[in-house]
């Protein structure tokens, strides 16, 4: 089986994955990194923001990132213009701030 590496990037810091894991293929290798991805977001969250960058690399050459986010903005949100990003309803932002009523 291939080895696969893992590089988590972070606006201040980076690290370096030395020792990988041993998968089957580079699908496999992406769904690791969205599940390292969102872990660490999980163990990271925080109101002022944070993001992380995993790199996939094998051997030879990089093969994908994969970056999450959160972003605080302070608009308020409004339910009544719900669109689809990649499939999943998701409530457009207005900047109105006389609108403080949520229908």
């Amino acid at each position: 089986m291939p080895r696969y590496f893992f590089d988590f990037q972070r606006p201040r810091d980076q690290s370096r994955d030395d020792v990988g894991s041993e998968l089957a293929d580079d699908h496999a290798a992406q769904v690791e990194a969205v599940e390292a991805a969102a872990e660490w977001l999980k163990d990271n969250a925080s109101v002022a923001g944070t993001e992380l960058t995993v790199l996939v690399r094998n051997a030879d050459k990089p093969l994908s990132a994969v970056t999450a986010s959160i972003l605080v903005t302070s608009h308020q949100v409004s339910l009544e213009g719900i669109s689809a990003v990649n499939g999943v309803a998701a409530p457009l932002l207005t900047s109105n701030p006389a609108r403080r009523s949520v229908e």
